[in-house]
């Protein structure tokens, strides 16, 4: 048992980097609305990833397959006519 979970940990992808492909995208939104803007991007399967970089700041980073970055473009906006969001160059210096 003990070599059979040795080899599945051995075949995992680490989520170290995001893939160079991936376009990345910040926003800042009001916290109380981060959850329901990762819900409503990721239910749109395989368009973006939503990560949380910073909850206080509600900072937001999408990871975007390159050929969707229209489609979630136009999602944003469309998000931003419920959600007060800003798009940012980048996450917050420490």
């Amino acid at each position: 048992m003990e070599a059979k979970i040795e080899k599945e940990k051995n075949n995992r992808c680490e989520p170290s980097s995001p893939s160079l492909d991936a376009v990345r995208i910040f926003l800042r939104l009001p916290r109380r609305d981060i959850a329901y803007f990762k819900f409503v991007l990721e239910s749109y399967e395989g368009m973006a990833v939503v990560r949380t970089e910073d909850k206080r700041a509600g900072i937001v980073m999408l990871l975007v397959a390159p050929d969707f970055v229209e489609e979630v473009e136009g999602l944003i906006e469309e998000l931003g006519r419920e959600v007060a969001l800003e798009v940012i160059d980048g996450p917050p210096k420490p």
